[in-house]
Parts: structure tokens; sequence; C-alpha cells
């Protein structure tokens, strides 16, 4: 029986896709035999952020010194974006074509895809970042959600709760939306809860100027609901929701302005 070490070496100061470039690495290699007994680390890794996409653990420390020694390299800001499939169709190739648009690897977690983002402390990712990622989302007639940013990977089960919530709750307001930040959706989020604890209707805790426009939507078809969501979301800025909303800044003033 012959074995083979591979020892690869990276400058840990310089990698920006960590868990990915571990992820690539594995599938590079294949092992054949009757008894393979190799282990990656990259499956270690998998297993340790798995159980903190379920909970914050309980020996931080110890997990912390364990993502050191399989290589984690840590970042100033994380940010959880899951992927529900459950409503898939089109292509079966999706996952890679999420990996290859992403560049981070695809985590499990319940039936939701879940990728781990990062960028700089004063860098935030909203809904411009999600629109990106639509072609891939409508083609596949997937649903993302984005969660709040956090300085703290071991907080990681906070972030995928925010962004399944994204996911979950919107789907009840803006079905025609295929992503979703949960901090633009925090009221929204927020007045569900409300909803659901108290056994009452969205009716009941809608201003009814927001009655009318949905009510106004589900006649003629039209969309203005969504449109004054994304339009208060981006700071009522006629420029960023026409950028958005691939508009003309004048078809904008007009949807306001009605």
């Amino acid at each position: 029986r012959v074995r083979y070490i591979a020892v690869v070496f990276r400058d840990r100061a310089k990698d920006e896709m960590d868990e990915f470039f571990l992820s690539s690495l594995n599938g590079s290699m294949s092992v054949k035999g009757r008894h393979p007994t190799i282990t990656y680390a990259s499956k270690k890794l998998d297993d340790i952020l798995t159980e903190l996409f379920r909970s914050p653990p309980k020996q931080a420390e110890m997990t912390m010194h364990q993502l050191d020694e399989l290589g984690w390299v840590h970042k100033e800001k994380y940010y959880v974006l899951a992927i529900d499939p459950s409503l898939h169709q089109g292509n079966k190739n999706y996952e890679k074509q999420l990996e290859s648009k992403l560049q981070k690897k695809t985590y499990y977690y319940k039936n939701y895809l879940i990728y781990i983002l990062d960028s700089k402390w004063n860098v935030e990712y909203d809904l411009i970042y999600l629109k990106n990622l639509e072609p891939i989302l409508v083609e596949n007639n997937l649903y993302a959600g984005l969660s709040y940013g956090f300085f703290d990977i071991l907080k990681a089960s906070g972030g995928v709760r925010q962004a399944i919530e994204a996911i979950s709750y919107t789907l009840q307001l803006f079905q025609n939306q295929h992503f979703f930040a949960y901090a633009n959706m925090i009221v929204s989020i927020l007045g569900l809860s409300y909803v659901n604890l108290n056994h009452l209707s969205v009716d009941d805790v809608c201003h009814p100027t927001v009655l009318k426009i949905r009510e106004y939507d589900r006649e003629y078809h039209t969309d203005y609901l969504s449109f004054l969501s994304t339009y208060m979301y981006l700071s009522m800025s006629v420029k960023k929701t026409a950028e958005f909303l691939n508009l003309h800044k004048n078809t904008v003033y007009q949807r306001v302005q009605k």
C-alpha cells in the first residue's frame, strides 16, 4: 500500500477566500482505493461552521482555537446569505453558478444553502449587492436573504436566523421579489412578529394608505408597494432608485408623485 502526504503552503495574509480555497483543493483531489483514510481539514472546518450556524459555541475560546488551527482567516466583517431552493426550477447546476458568482463555498443548514460573505468593517452589503444575483435567482426560481453585518464568526447563528427570516417573512408581502436584505425588511419583520404573537392580521397593523396601494397593485397588476419599499430603503434617492430598478429618473419621479 502506498500512502502520500500533500503539503500546500498558503500566504494567509493574502488569502481572500479561505473556505472556498479548501473546498476547491478538495475537489481537485480524488482518492481511489478500498479503504481511503485521508481526512481533509476542510471537512472538519465544515463541521465546526455548521455547528456555528445552529447556535453560539459553549466554549468560544476552544472553538476559535480550532478554527485557527484549521486555517480559518478572520475577516473584519461577515454577512450570511441564505438561499431557499425549495421552489427551484431550471438549471440543476445552480449551486456551481452561485459559487462561481460569489467565489464562496456552499454550506447546508436545514433546507437552505448558506454562504459566508465578508467585507471591510465600513462596507455595507444591501439590496444592491443582492441585485447582482438576480439573474441566477430568477432563472432558477430561488429566494435569497441577507443578514445584518456582524464582526465575530462565532455569532454566525444570528446571521443565519436573520437571513432565513428575511426570506420567510418577506415572502408573505413581496412574493414577486427573489432577494431580500434583513435590514430592508426589519420593519415588516417586527410588524409580522407582533401580529403572530397577538393573533392579529397584517391589515390590523398596516397604515390605510399602504393597504390602498396593496389593493391597487392586486387589481391592476402593478408593483407600487415594492417600488415604494425600495425607494424608502434607498433613502428616497431618485438616482439610486432609478439605478437599482433600471428605470429612467423621470419614471421614478412620476411613480413617487402618483
